[in-house]
């Protein structure tokens, strides 16, 4: 019965060095994505220092968004134009475009398989 105790206590201690082993990992971890956050914060969120020459990063950033905003939709009016074109040309022509210019799901007919003109 003591061996079997002693055995037990030996593998509860095995355990608890695996325990401790892994909430070292965990705490190196821990360390390194506290540091990344802090350099984060600290690149979204400068001080307050005399103004340097040219925009600061938050101006920049704003800008970046706004002209991705005109961009998306500027892209979605062309989409737009092109789905409707698609509808009034002939099928031949569509279909020469489909062809030439698969799409991504693999679909190489006209949008609902018709086009508006005569073939």
């Amino acid at each position: 019965m003591i061996a079997e105790l002693n055995q037990r206590l030996s593998g509860i201690e095995d355990a608890l060095r695996g325990v401790a082993r892994g909430v070292h990992g965990l705490d190196e971890r821990v360390r390194v994505l506290s540091e990344q956050q802090a350099r984060l914060a600290e690149l979204l969120t400068p001080e307050q220092k005399p103004k340097k020459d040219g925009p600061g990063l938050d101006e920049l950033l704003a800008a970046m968004v706004v002209r991705l905003d005109a961009q998306n939709h500027l892209l979605k009016d062309v989409s737009d134009v092109v789905s409707r074109s698609v509808t009034e040309l002939p099928l031949s022509v569509v279909q020469a475009i489909m062809d030439a210019f698969p799409t991504p799901g693999g679909a190489a007919s006209p949008p609902n398989g018709q086009a508006g003109g005569a073939a």
